[in-house]
């Protein structure tokens, strides 16, 4: 997904339900005191993948030949669950060319749980299934990358972090262009520091406006987004016009 549309979904649906993902940032292990932040974004070598225990589909390894997607969900996430069946049908499209694994994260379910609801997804899961290895790609994956929310998928090609986001987000056309290695990383790297940035400023100054029925405030805030990030003014602009539809009728 091109950022400015990654932009206005992230608009659009805080402006329509406020929510955007399930956070699971309460989950998430604290780090410890004195240790230093771990750091992983587009580009970057990926972080060693350590499984703990293989739910569905033979083991995989994770190295520096291949295309991997490294996707993370929960049973408790709705939206991971919607996403397993794109996940299968990328699977499926790129076999051989592409290893899909689903990595179950931040579970609150016993062990037994997780493998009787996998196992009960069927088709709908049509790839390698693996559990976290005490919390290791929570840790070195999800938080290094700072992504708070499931699902998140990582595409990890010959070694490198190629692209992170949702796995919704994630085409064909794109996963293909990333394994045969004619994807531009470090532009996809850079429209995504954009539109993490413009996503934070919403998200700071505009989302909790709306959460509080304030949209006057909110559209005030709107206003205020264009001065800092101009190439998104058209985008803006739309959503500061659906915002005014829902002003009280003088």
């Amino acid at each position: 997904m091109k950022a400015h549309n990654k932009l206005a979904a992230v608009l659009l649906a805080f402006a329509t339900c406020g929510v955007t993902h399930l956070s699971a940032a309460d989950t998430a292990p604290a780090a410890k005191a004195g240790e230093a932040a771990k750091t992983l974004k587009m580009g970057d070598a990926a972080p060693e993948f350590k499984a703990g225990s293989w739910l569905k589909g033979d083991p995989v390894k994770v190295d520096d030949k291949g295309t991997f997607i490294v996707e993370c969900w929960a049973t408790w996430c709705g939206p991971c669950i919607a996403a397993f069946p794109h996940l299968s049908e990328l699977a499926k499209a790129t076999e051989g060319k592409v290893s899909v694994i689903g990595v179950n994260v931040w579970e609150r379910k016993k062990p037994d749980e997780v493998k009787a609801f996998v196992e009960g997804q069927g088709d709908k899961m049509s790839y390698h299934v693996a559990t976290d290895a005490d919390g290791h790609i929570a840790e070195n994956w999800l938080k290094a990358a700072g992504q708070n929310g499931i699902p998140c998928a990582f595409v990890v090609s010959k070694g490198k972090v190629a692209w992170i986001g949702h796995p919704a987000s994630l085409d064909q056309k794109l996963l293909t262009s990333i394994a045969d290695g004619t994807a531009d990383i470090a532009a996809m790297a850079k429209a995504k520091e954009k539109s993490e940035a413009a996503g934070n400023y919403f998200n700071q100054n505009v989302a909790p406006l709306l959460k509080n029925k304030d949209i006057a405030g909110a559209i005030a805030k709107l206003e205020e987004m264009k001065k800092e990030f101009p190439d998104d003014v058209k985008i803006i602009d739309g959503h500061i016009e659906r915002l005014k539809g829902q002003l009280p009728k003088e």
